[in-house]
């Protein structure tokens, strides 16, 4: 998965891009840093996730289904 913007702030919304991504019933588990994330949008190809609060640390790591993803904000 890629994760676009590379940069994001608390309550922006940041889109994962890869494949497979809606094959389940219910929308997958994304996490940021550790904390959950709203999925505003899911297709195949294209998760929209809003930033949670963090801890300001950089970069933060994102997680799918409790995988990671390449890529950090």
């Amino acid at each position: 998965l890629l994760v676009t913007p590379p940069s994001a702030i608390e309550g922006g919304r940041i889109s994962l891009l890869g494949s497979d991504l809606s094959s389940a019933a219910t929308p997958p588990v994304v996490s940021i840093d550790g904390q959950a994330a709203r999925v505003t949008f899911v297709s195949s190809r294209r998760l929209d996730v809003i930033v949670p609060p963090l801890s300001g640390e950089s970069p933060a790591s994102v997680t799918v289904r409790g995988l990671p993803v390449h890529g950090t904000l």
